[in-house]
């Protein structure tokens, strides 16, 4: 898994060095709300946790209408106390409706930095989103990542003896919030 998520980051500087001529880089922060679902037998259960978000980005330049945005940003997620620490890498497109504002959509990665016996550490979803373009130098930004692949390892059923039912098809997504501001170099 973390070969993956090195050969991402690896193409994404690429791209990032293909188009240096037209590359902006910068630093982002801002609110981050991590919410999980937890589905099995056609039931399901959410719960969030709050916290936060700081990394730095590339934007490149396709056209005067089209950019291409990759990030990469420490999320830190918090609720009772506990944490939760990942790394987060969406590669949104962004498509300006005009001068100063774009919606935005695009793949996104993420990874896990703590051990859990049960999740998988590497995810990816889909997000897409807003921005306002303050000035040359600000921008605030949005965007929701709704979390596409499965993060519960397969469970054998010797590790829930006792349970009348067969929880061997539970899958739990998780869906990432962002809202934040930025600076462009």
């Amino acid at each position: 898994m973390k070969k993956g998520i090195l050969a991402i980051f690896v193409i994404v500087l690429c791209i990032v060095n293909m188009n240096a001529q037209k590359a902006k880089l910068g630093i982002t922060a801002g609110y981050q709300n991590l919410g999980a679902t937890v589905s099995l037998l056609g039931n399901s259960e959410s719960d969030n946790a709050s916290g936060y978000f700081i990394g730095f980005f590339a934007d490149l330049s396709i056209s005067d209408k089209v950019k291409i945005q990759p990030e990469l940003s420490f999320v830190q997620a918090i609720k009772n106390s506990e944490t939760s620490n990942s790394l987060f890498l969406p590669i949104m497109i962004k498509y300006y409706v005009n001068e100063k504002f774009y919606f935005q959509a695009g793949p996104a990665f993420d990874y896990i930095l703590e051990d859990n016996d049960f999740m998988k550490k590497l995810g990816f979803g889909l997000g897409f989103g807003a921005g306002f373009d303050i000035n040359e130098k600000f921008f605030i930004s949005s965007k929701y990542t709704l979390g596409l692949n499965n993060r519960l390892e397969d469970f054998e059923m010797a590790d829930f003896v006792g349970f009348p039912i067969d929880i061997s098809d539970m899958k739990m997504k998780l869906n990432y919030f962002q809202v934040g501001i930025g600076y462009k170099f």
